[in-house]
């Protein structure tokens, strides 16, 4: 197994050999001979690819690119096509949010070798090859792909790694991470991939404040119990031997958490009212946004129950810390968006998604529904700021100078401002003046249409429809 390098002044091979002293390297200075070699040798542990590679004199041809300077991002695009399934690594030592994007956008890793101990510390994260988990965790992404979770970076596939090894055994999983990270997705995604026959999902939060609704929706309610209520089966006896998905695990009363925890220690729980003991044969998966420690510091949250589920605990990072999933995320919910490199360079390295994957399909589905063929810079500053003042308090308003430094972060003038509000405007009063529409703005008839004459106002799209379903 050796460690293919595409370096032509052996800065990046230097590096590489520093983070892997045993390993073999193999450096290139000609990037069709890289590739050629790599078609060759299947049995190759990481691809390093520099940005810059001058050519050498005479032989011009043997390169892709016209510009030296991004020769690597074309040899990347070449590699992608020869290993689909890889994450070879971009090496440059000066970072570039440009550049950066099309990497990750053509499915490479974008690394910057600046300090060396940094440098190598990445090298070994981005290399689990080289321990010998790649191709299995290459292969749970694929089974999970099948059943709609998306895992591309090395995050995520620590994910399915814990997933795997914890959907083996009889114990609870504990799924944390933020709002709209995807842990009902995956607890869905296990049930799917390891064949339980049946999955429930059971939102604790809805009935927190009910405890005997809450108990007879979990275990049941033995006959006789009430006064007019027929005995029924709960959740955990309904469930046979599928998944049982309980979320917001944070919300479970003191109360129930003691019966909860009964259930984990005997395998056993009661219908209300009733002594007969009835055994659980399912897959119990929890999950939650609240620090569940914190809660068990407060009185909150029963330390013995902590302890017996953090055990097979899972922790979905956010994605603005998964940015590698973002392409691949957006193929899969809109793949007919297309993007220019600004939109994309902000979503990839920008945008921090405050609903993490949830926020990005509201994006993806706002765009689509604008009907846009290509998403412009413009567009995506418009959503996202929609989306931002959605949570303020209106009566505040927009703080001036949070917009003026917005504007000075993204590069955006005055005219840009004016065009991203007037496409909005148009798609919200269409192109047709009234006082209520247009003349609300201050905007008079007569400047509406020579606005509308001189092409100032955009055309509204005619809107698509998406059948896709969050996953």
């Amino acid at each position: 197994m050796a460690i293919f390098v595409l370096d032509d002044d052996g800065t990046i091979e230097e590096v590489v050999r520093k983070a892997f002293p045993d390993k073999e390297i193999r450096r290139y200075t000609i990037s069709k001979d890289f590739v050629e070699d790599l078609t060759k040798d299947r049995d190759i542990d990481l691809i390093v690819i520099d940005l810059v590679i001058q050519r050498e004199k005479g032989k011009e041809a043997l390169y892709f690119a016209k510009n030296p300077n991004v020769e690597g991002l074309f040899v990347l695009k070449r590699v992608k096509e020869i290993f689909p399934e890889r994450k070879p690594i971009l090496a440059t030592k000066f970072a570039r949010d440009d550049v950066f994007a099309k990497a990750l956008r053509l499915g490479g890793i974008p690394l910057e070798i600046k300090d060396l101990n940094i440098a190598i510390k990445k090298f070994h994260e981005y290399a689990p090859s080289l321990s010998g988990k790649i191709e299995n965790l290459k292969e749970l992404a694929r089974k999970y792909r099948q059943v709609g979770y998306i895992a591309v970076s090395l995050k995520t596939l620590r994910v399915l790694e814990l997933a795997d090894k914890f959907a083996r055994s009889k114990h609870p999983i504990l799924i944390t991470g933020e709002v709209g990270t995807g842990k009902d997705a995956l607890a869905k995604a296990i049930a799917k991939v390891y064949g339980f026959p049946k999955f429930i999902s059971f939102d604790i939060g809805n009935y927190s404040t009910e405890l005997d609704h809450l108990h007879a929706e979990l275990f049941g309610v033995g006959k006789g119990a009430f006064t007019g209520v027929s005995e029924h089966k709960g959740l955990f006896e309904v469930i046979g031997e599928g998944v049982l998905f309980l979320n917001e695990i944070g919300d479970l009363p003191l109360p129930p958490q003691g019966k909860l925890l009964d259930v984990l220690e005997s395998g056993h729980f009661y219908r209300m009212r009733t002594s007969t003991p009835i055994k659980f044969r399912g897959k119990l998966i929890l999950a939650t946004n609240k620090n569940l420690l914190q809660m068990v510091k407060d009185g909150m949250f029963r330390e013995d129950l902590f302890n017996r589920i953090f055990s097979h605990h899972i922790e979905i990072p956010p994605l603005r810390e998964r940015r590698e999933d973002i392409p691949t995320l957006i193929k899969f919910k809109a793949p007919e968006l297309k993007f220019s490199d600004a939109a994309m360079d902000y979503l990839l390295n920008k945008f921090d998604y405050p609903g993490n994957i949830r926020t990005l399909f509201r994006l993806l589905e706002r765009f689509i529904d604008y009907g846009l063929e290509t998403v412009q810079l413009e567009d995506v500053m418009m959503a996202t700021t929609l989306m931002d003042t959605k949570t303020r308090d209106t009566r505040q308003g927009i703080d001036p100078d949070e917009l003026f430094e917005f504007m000075l972060e993204n590069s955006l003038r005055l005219q840009d401002l004016e065009k991203m509000l007037l496409k909005s405007g148009v798609k919200k009063f269409g192109l047709k003046w009234s006082e209520d529409t247009w003349g609300r703005l201050g905007i008079s008839r007569a400047k509406f249409f020579r606005w509308k004459k001189s092409g100032k106002l955009p055309t509204p799209s005619i809107p698509k429809l998406n059948s896709r379903k969050q996953f």
